[in-house]
Parts: structure tokens; C-alpha cells; sequence
């Protein structure tokens, strides 16, 4: 179902092709050929919360890195891609870069960025340490997390006051 339309009092959904051929169908992604009036092209701007350079120790997360911690250097919030949205309004197309962390890892000879890892900085020589689960279960976010859903699985599990002393009274009287 896409979308639906009102026939007399009823609302009724409709098939993909006819939600389509709807003369106020606006697909959600750019559709070609476009008329553009203007580019607005933004130029990347690194921003850096520690200096490039700055040693890192780092566990890629994808499988084939096996949980192992490196040694890695900051180059800095750098692009992994280009990002581009269309206003068809003023038909103007704005195209600017979607940044994130890059390390470079130096046994892997390669750069992995911040958002496919746990990375932190190393600000001491004997602070090189693997990151293991335990040290993921000691950073504030996942600390949260856990506090969060305990809360949540806490209030699910707890039968209300008011039930509970039904039971009782209930139970009581046997």
C-alpha cells in the first residue's frame, strides 16, 4: 500500500501504480530529467576535535577485523561521501559531504572511518590497551543504554499495586 484516497465517506488505499499516476505523486528521490535553476555546492569544512595526528587506538567492528584493537592516527573529520537533494520548488540543487572520523590504521594500511569502529584517543604511551567488551561496557552511552532498558524491562515485570492487592485479598479468602 502506498497511499490511499477517499471514495464517498471511505478511505481506501490504493495500488503503487495508481498512487503514481496520481497528479500529486512527488517521488521522494530526485527523478530525471530535472530542470535546475541554481547549484549550490558547499564546500567542505573540516572541523577536528583533537589534532590530526593524534594517536588512536581502534577495534574495527566488521567481522573480518575479529574484535582486535590497532594503532591508528587521527587524520581528521574528513568526507566518506557526497550528498545531494534536489528543492523542487526553486529548482535548485545543494550538493555538499557527509563527514565523519577518518584513522588511519597503519597494520591494515588503510583509513577506517570513526562510524565503522569504537576508537578512542590514546593520551599516554602505556594507555594502549585492547578495547574489549568490558571497556565498551564502561562508556557513558552504553551505561545509559543498559540503565535505560532495565528501567523498561523493570516497569513491564512489576505487576501494579492496585492488581497486586486484589491477589491478595483474593488469595486470602481461600
Amino acid at each position: 500500500m502506498y497511499c490511499s484516497k477517499k471514495v464517498e465517506d471511505d478511505i481506501v488505499a490504493v495500488s503503487g501504480e495508481e498512487c503514481e499516476s496520481c497528479i500529486q505523486f512527488k517521488n521522494k528521490h530526485i527523478q530525471y530529467p530535472i530542470e535546475v535553476n541554481k547549484i549550490k555546492y558547499e564546500p567542505f569544512k573540516s572541523w577536528n576535535r583533537y589534532e590530526p595526528g593524534t594517536p588512536i587506538r581502534i577495534m574495527p567492528c566488521a567481522k573480518e577485523y575479529k574484535e582486535k584493537t590497532y594503532l591508528g592516527m587521527y587524520l581528521g573529520n574528513l568526507p566518506t561521501q557526497n550528498y545531494v537533494s534536489y528543492e523542487r520548488k526553486n529548482k535548485q540543487l545543494h550538493i555538499c559531504t557527509m563527514n565523519n572520523p577518518a584513522i588511519y590504521v597503519f597494520e591494515l594500511k588503510k583509513i577506517i572511518y570513526g562510524c565503522e569502529s569504537y576508537w578512542s584517543v590514546i593520551n599516554d604511551p602505556n594507555d594502549f590497551e585492547d578495547i574489549t567488551k568490558e571497556t565498551l561496557d564502561n562508556v557513558w552511552y552504553v551505561q545509559l543504554l543498559k540503565e535505560f532498558y532495565e528501567k523498561k524491562k523493570e516497569k513491564k515485570n512489576a505487576i501494579p499495586k492496585k492488581r497486586y492487592e486484589k491477589n491478595i485479598r483474593k488469595s486470602s479468602h481461600h
